[in-house]
């Protein structure tokens, strides 16, 4: 596993910097170890860097079904940035028409910043609209544009695209569970805007203020179990790729009381796409990661919970009895209406019990009272030190 590891982080560095590997890192890379590098890559949706630069290298035989398997994900990398442009282009362009202001956010705007936009893949699309325009631009995605729309949650709506490309239309990016320094900051995000070049709704957000949205929902995720080795890309090109004024990224994630978060981050890109060295907190922050790949695991999401001081009496009540605010993104309607928190907490054991979804709660709570006290301790530890708790 650390060899694998170890010719992964490399792969992704000859990737970003356009670097020719050494011919001891070539003869490292047998069949056996594409495989395994494929599937690492795979779970943190970097597949098709890694494919690039082992093409580019020489280093995939048509022959082998891996090889193939890294040239589907390059080949589909590709396919999904044509068709998620395409969509921007029209979202962008039928709000500008109903003098909307709209702001892209994450990976529409910070593919820009690749050296190819294909090589920031996303699983979606993302937009930001002033909460009194939502109706207004729902509506006119679904009249103009064929949209139809799913289900609204506390801060965004989710529609489709007839291409079948899913977009979600944000328009409030605080959440309730945010400390009161991030919602400070984020509540000021139209402040933070400016029309993007050639329109007038378009907007795009400064740089300090993409810098800490970028951040903070890295530790949004971080928290939920985990955020993934293309964060840390999208880090390390923002920091190594544009101009930007280090003291007005700093004041405003101390502002949003992220400033330790973002500097352990960056550390943690450096090492692994610089030239920095490992530290022992590092070293448990990159485990976190890499175990947790895009979406995160249950068992990191459990080592968090418990790492928040919670004893498995207090964790199995934690997830018999939800809070408000999470029980809230469950069941939008509940928003509002903290009354009916005791119906809706009903509902969900019903839902859990005629879904099938009990032998994963007891799953869940059983690996969660089985973690060792060491891992916890370490997680504790870890949450401590970038600041989480």
């Amino acid at each position: 596993m650390q060899r694998t590891v170890e010719v992964l982080f490399t792969l992704l560095r000859s990737e970003l910097l356009r670097e020719v590997l050494s011919e001891n890192i070539k003869n490292l890379i047998t069949p056996e170890l594409k495989t395994a590098l494929f599937s690492l890559s795979k779970k943190h949706d970097v597949a098709h860097l890694v494919a690039d630069a082992l093409d580019r290298n020489g280093l995939l035989d048509k022959q082998e079904k891996v090889s193939n398997l890294f040239l589907q994900e390059r080949t589909m990398a590709v396919f999904r940035y044509e068709r998620q442009n395409y969509e921007l282009n029209e979202i962008c362009r039928i709000l500008e028409e109903e003098k909307i202001a709209h702001v892209p956010l994450k990976g529409s705007v910070i593919r820009d910043y690749y050296d190819e936009p294909w090589k920031r893949t996303s699983c979606d699309i993302d937009v930001l609209v002033d909460r009194k325009n939502l109706e207004d631009a729902k509506k006119a995605l679904v009249k103009k544009l064929g949209y139809t729309t799913e289900q609204e949650n506390t801060h965004d709506v989710s529609l489709w695209a007839p291409s079948g490309v899913h977009l979600e239309l944000h328009y409030y990016l605080v959440e309730d569970y945010l400390s009161k320094g991030e919602v400070n900051v984020l509540k000021k995000v139209w402040h933070e805007t400016v029309p993007a070049k050639g329109f007038v709704y378009r907007k795009v957000m400064t740089d300090e203020m993409f810098y800490f949205y970028h951040i903070q929902h890295m530790a949004k995720h971080f928290l939920i179990g985990g955020c993934g080795l293309r964060s840390f890309i999208d880090l390390w090109i923002l920091n190594n790729k544009i101009i930007f004024d280090k003291e007005k990224r700093n004041n405003l994630l101390k502002k949003g009381e992220l400033l330790v978060f973002a500097e352990k981050a960056e550390l943690l890109s450096e090492i692994w796409f610089g030239t920095a060295s490992h530290t022992p907190l590092t070293k448990d922050f990159e485990k976190y990661v890499l175990r947790g790949g895009v979406y995160g695991t249950q068992e990191n999401r459990s080592l968090i919970t418990r790492g928040k001081n919670k004893s498995k009496v207090a964790f199995f009540f934690s997830r018999v009895f939800l809070s408000y605010d999470e029980l809230c993104f469950d069941y939008p309607k509940l928003v509002g209406r903290k009354w009916l928190y005791p119906f809706y907490t009903v509902r969900r054991w019903v839902d859990r019990l005629f879904k099938g979804k009990v032998k994963n709660f007891v799953a869940e709570t059983k690996k969660a009272n089985n973690l060792s006290e060491e891992e916890i301790a370490k997680t504790k530890k870890l949450l401590e030190d970038l600041n989480l708790i």
